[in-house]
This record gives structure tokens, sequence and C-alpha cells, in this order.
């Protein structure tokens, strides 16, 4: 019991007072429970469970609302262009009855200005900027960006990695790649490792509304996440169509204090999208002269340039 006591004293003097460090500033964490939410791990790219030995294991856990979810899939979905982007903004939080730490991605805001191969870098820029100044405006914290249409294997062209590594230099930072050019859609939550100078696919949680968990009351789970290169730790059902209305009524702001200055607004670029590039895909076999290393259950085959799960 003292024990416990201890432990809740902790967190109730470091909640409020716990702060994310970036290269602008420290923002300050936001009370918010952690819930019973659903556990996400991509099944396309391991090399998070390298990366979680290193630097991973200091990087705050991510979460993603299904409100949030749902406004990604809409946004792309009502999209006209090819390449559909915006930004991912949320907040930093601490659970007052675990101590658990973690970004919460709970705004998604799609951009306006439609991108050129001639003006592609620049078009980005200027418009991730833009969004970015309204995230701060209404409180968020800016933890990243999306961008669909890069092809099935999910990357960023070098050019389009040094325009992320600018414009979103923390290591807690992503870019949420998506494609469903072949009917089958996927996703994922990127991170970029600096050892490595490469992005991973890291693990997240869908983060439930709190009257859909207590219906549930720890049985059968919903999910709204369409993406078939992830799977999850739990085993959950797929949402009805009848269910995103009423999980879209959980979505309440909460205001989150920071000194970080907003990034300067700059004039829109319009013109016709930029068409993906999309890289020659790797194979699943190891690759020769592999090393083999058996990590949390998976034997992971790593060679000079990724690492494949062996099945």
């Amino acid at each position: 019991m003292a024990a416990r006591i201890g432990f809740l004293r902790k967190i109730w003097n470091e909640g409020p007072e716990a702060r994310l460090e970036t290269n602008a500033g420290q923002v300050r964490a936001v009370w918010r429970r952690w819930g019973s939410p659903i556990r996400w791990r991509p099944t396309h790219d391991t090399y998070y469970l390298v990366a979680a030995l290193r630097t991973g294991a200091d990087l705050p856990t991510l979460g993603i609302t299904q409100t949030a979810l749902l406004d990604l899939e809409a946004a792309i979905q009502q999209s006209r262009t090819q390449m559909p982007y915006g930004i991912l903004a949320g907040q930093f939080c601490v659970c007052p009855e675990t101590g658990e730490k973690y970004l919460l991605i709970d705004d998604v805001r799609p951009a306006r200005a439609e991108l050129t191969d001639r003006n592609f870098a620049d078009g980005l820029r200027t418009e991730l900027r833009s969004l970015a100044d309204q995230a701060a405006r209404r409180g968020k914290l800016l933890i990243g960006w999306y961008i669909s249409g890069t092809g099935d294997d999910l990357r960023l062209e070098h050019e389009d990695l040094d325009l992320h590594r600018e414009m979103f230099p923390e290591a807690w930072q992503i870019v949420l790649l998506h494609d469903n050019a072949d009917g089958t859609e996927r996703a994922a939550l990127m991170r970029f490792e600096s050892m490595t100078q490469r992005l991973y696919a890291s693990p997240f949680f869908e983060m439930l509304p709190d009257a859909a968990e207590s219906k549930s009351g720890g049985g059968d789970l919903v999910t709204v996440l369409p993406w078939a290169n992830h799977r999850a730790d739990q085993n959950p059902s797929r949402h009805s169509e009848a269910q995103p209305a009423a999980v879209r009524e959980y979505s309440k702001p909460i205001t989150v204090s920071y000194d970080v200055s907003p990034a300067e607004a700059k004039p829109e670029s319009q013109a016709a999208p930029k068409r993906a590039t999309v890289s020659a895909r790797r194979p699943v076999s190891p690759p020769p002269n592999a090393r083999l290393v058996f990590i949390n259950g998976e034997i992971v085959a790593f060679s000079d340039e990724r690492p494949e799960t062996v099945r």
C-alpha cells in the first residue's frame, strides 16, 4: 500500500510538469487516461524491434484516436489529388493512473494546395508550414504529417526524406505513409533513426472512445483501422457502417501548454499533383550472408540493407 501511495504521489507530482524535450523548447504534458487501447504492430517491417533496443526505448509511445483514423480515411478518400497529404497533430499526454507518457494524434488536417513535379518540395514545405501554424493556434502539438500515393512499399524518395528531416527534426515525430492503389489499403507510422539514416514503421495504439471501452468491458474490441499490413495483439472485430458516427462523438480538445514558436505561414502553391515514384519491392526472403537474431518471439534477419522477419 505504501509503495502504491508513493507511486501515485510521484506521478501526481510529475504529471502536469512532465515535459517533452524539443529543439525549439519544451512541451508540457496534459492528463489523459491510457485506457485499454488496441496495439498494432507492422508486419511489413520489423526493424522497430531493433530500434527499440537503441533510441526507440527513449521515445514516447504513439497513440491515435479512432476519430483521427476516420478523419484520415475520409481526407484521403475525398481528395481529388493523386497524392493527398496533410498534418497530424495532438498532445503529449501522461496517464494519471499508470504514469504512461505518450503522444496522442487526435487532429488530422488535410492540405488544400496541390503539388507539382516542378515545385513539389517548395509547395509541400509551404503548405505544411501553414498547417503547422494553424495547429499551433489551436493549441496542438505538431506530431507529424501524412502523404498517400507513395506506392505499396511505403517509402519516401531521398529528396522527400530530406524535406521530412528538415521540417520534422525530432526523433519522436513521424510521417504516415499510405497507399491503396491496388485496392488493398496499407499504411505505416514511420520514425527516422539517425544511426541508420532510415525510416522504420513503428507500432502504435488505437485509442478507443471512453464509451466503447465501458461497453466492451474488456471483451470484444472494435477497430476502425483498415490497414492490411498490421496485426493486433488483441483480436478486434471490424466496425460496421453504423459505428463511425458514435465514434466521432469522442474528440474533446484538451489545452496544451507549450512554448514552441509556430512555423511561419507562406503562400500556397496550386497546380497538378505529383505522381509517386514507386521503388522496386524488396524480397521477403532473407538476403545472402544475413545474420539471424531471435527478438521478442520473432527471428529477424539483418543485412546491410534492412531486417526481414523469417517465417
